[in-house]
C-alpha cells in the first residue's frame, strides 16, 4: 500500500517511508512491523481505539491506550536502543504509565526507573500518595516475597511469607524459619 515495490508481503508506506510491515525474516520468524525513523524519543506504536469511523490521527478523545516502542538513542541503525511504554487514558488525557526500560527495568508510574538506587532498579514503583503492592494467594495457599542468590533452595534463602490457612506470617534466613508471628499476634 503506497509503494509499488513491496519488500515483504504486506508493505504499507506513507510519505515514501515503510510505516508498518507484515512478513517474514530471513530467518523464517513472521513478524508485524510499525516502524519510526532513527531520531531519539520518537515512537512507534499501536493505539486502541474508540469510536465508529476511522480517525486520521491519534487524540485523547478517541483513544483508549497503546503500547509504543521508543528510540533511546539518535545513532541510526547500527547501535539501536529502545524501551516499551505503555499508554493509557485517564480522563482525556494519555499518558505513559509503565516502561520497561533497555536495560530490562520496569517502572510503574515512573519513566526512568534506572534514575533509582541501582541496587534496587529492577521494578520501581512511584507516584504521590500511599503505593504499594498486593500478593493475593488462594485461601489455602501462601503469599511470598523471596531472596537468594541462584535457582533451587538459592533462590529463597530470605523470604517473607503470609500463610493463609493458618493467618501467620514467617520470616526466613539461611532458608529456614527463624520467626513466626501468629493470628493470635505471638
Amino acid at each position: 500500500i503506497g509503494t509499488t515495490e513491496p519488500t515483504v508481503g504486506l508493505d504499507v508506506h506513507h510519505d515514501a517511508e515503510i510505516s508498518a510491515g507484515f512478513g517474514r525474516a530471513d530467518d523464517g520468524t513472521n513478524y508485524i512491523s510499525v516502524r519510526t525513523g532513527n531520531t531519539q524519543n520518537q515512537l512507534a506504536g499501536i493505539a486502541f481505539m474508540q469510536g465508529t469511523t476511522t480517525q486520521t490521527g491519534v487524540s485523547s478523545h478517541y483513544e483508549l491506550a497503546g503500547i509504543a516502542g521508543k528510540v533511546v538513542n539518535s545513532t541510526g541503525h547500527s547501535t539501536a536502543e529502545g524501551e516499551l511504554g505503555f499508554y493509557v487514558n485517564s480522563g482525556d488525557s494519555i499518558a505513559q504509565k509503565m516502561v520497561l526500560d533497555k536495560d530490562g527495568k520496569v517502572g510503574i508510574g515512573t519513566t526512568n526507573p534506572s534514575s533509582y538506587d541501582s541496587s534496587q532498579d529492577d521494578l520501581v514503583i512511584a507516584g504521590t500518595g500511599n503505593r504499594g503492592i498486593s500478593i493475593i494467594s488462594a485461601t489455602d495457599g501462601n503469599s511470598t516475597l523471596a531472596f537468594g542468590d541462584g535457582t533451587g533452595s538459592a533462590g529463597y534463602q530470605g523470604m517473607v511469607a503470609y500463610l493463609n490457612d493458618g493467618n501467620a506470617m514467617t520470616f526466613r534466613t539461611s532458608a529456614t524459619e527463624k520467626m513466626r508471628i501468629t493470628s493470635a499476634g505471638k
